[in-house]
């Protein structure tokens, strides 16, 4: 069951970790048009700077996102392989992975209403790949969710075929 909660707590990262992104390219983009349309700011390198800065964070985001996305995957199925469970508790896992789906369900619902909102519309073209993770997130983390439980129970049949446990 902990193995469960850290898959459900990986969905509560990963959403997070969506939602700032997208609010850290509004935020960077109306600073940078601010500070662009400022007096202070008149020098015609001071202005590519901060435009090849805005650029660079725009292309980085969404490499950022995935690469956590793939850390976070591996090391929930790293630590189900060393997650000790009998296998009659896996029925409790496929009750958590029903929560599972739920709470991926809500979440992409969320996403989907602060994402397409006009406030944040424009900045889903900077990240692709985020938004479509977001968008199917249920289908990601109940494929997740199974190759965990499936790890797990080849963790046991290892640490049985030792003399563990």
């Amino acid at each position: 069951m902990s193995d469960a909660r850290s898959v459900i707590t990986v969905i509560v990262m990963i959403f997070a970790l969506a939602i700032g992104i997208l609010i850290m390219l509004k935020v960077t983009d109306s600073m940078v048009t601010g500070m662009q349309n400022s007096d202070m700011v008149d020098y015609k390198y001071v202005n590519e700077t901060l435009n090849s800065a805005n650029t660079l964070q725009q292309g980085k985001s969404d490499t950022i996102f995935l690469g956590f996305f793939i850390a976070l995957v591996l090391g929930l199925i790293i630590a189900g392989y060393f997650a000790t469970a009998y296998p009659i508790f896996v029925i409790f896992y496929i009750i958590a992975l029903i929560v599972l789906g739920v709470i991926s369900a809500l979440l992409t619902y969320l996403w989907e209403s602060i994402s397409q909102s006009t406030t944040f519309l424009p900045y889903l073209s900077d990240i692709p790949v985020t938004n479509f993770i977001m968008s199917n997130l249920v289908m990601f983390m109940s494929v997740i969710g199974f190759i965990t439980l499936i790890v797990m129970y080849i963790g046991y049949t290892k640490k049985m075929s030792r003399g563990g446990m």
